[in-house]
């Protein structure tokens, strides 16, 4: 959990993250102790799944597109992340969503049917 800072998504699965998050936004706590950053609320978590989902949904965009990996420098940080913490991270999220995306698209046309 990240709270007020870009999140690091370079390793690990960005939609198995927004799963993790959702679980624990349903937790009835009044606060939650991020690994950085201050102590976060129920709506901290609410915004780094925004982040994340806005992530995801841009870089997606960019693909459709056919903009390449060189697309995604077009991709700015929205104004409601714009004063969080560690904003080199954007980028590198973005790249490793990318690369992730392209990665799963790989691994499905590379399995073959599924057999019954």
């Amino acid at each position: 959990l990240f709270v007020k800072a870009h999140p690091y998504l370079s390793e690990g699965n960005p939609l198995k993250l927004i799963e993790a998050l959702q679980e624990i936004s349903g937790w009835e706590a009044s606060c939650y102790v991020p690994g950085h950053g201050g102590i976060g609320t129920s709506e901290d978590v609410a915004l780094l799944i925004e982040y994340v989902q806005y992530c995801i949904e841009s870089t997606k965009e960019v693909i459709d597109k056919g903009s390449g990996r060189e697309g995604l420098k077009n991709i700015g940080i929205p104004d409601k992340f714009a004063n969080w913490q560690m904003p080199q991270m954007f980028q590198g999220n973005l790249k490793a969503i990318y690369e992730h995306i392209l990665a799963a698209d790989m691994q499905r046309a590379t399995s073959g049917p599924t057999p019954m």
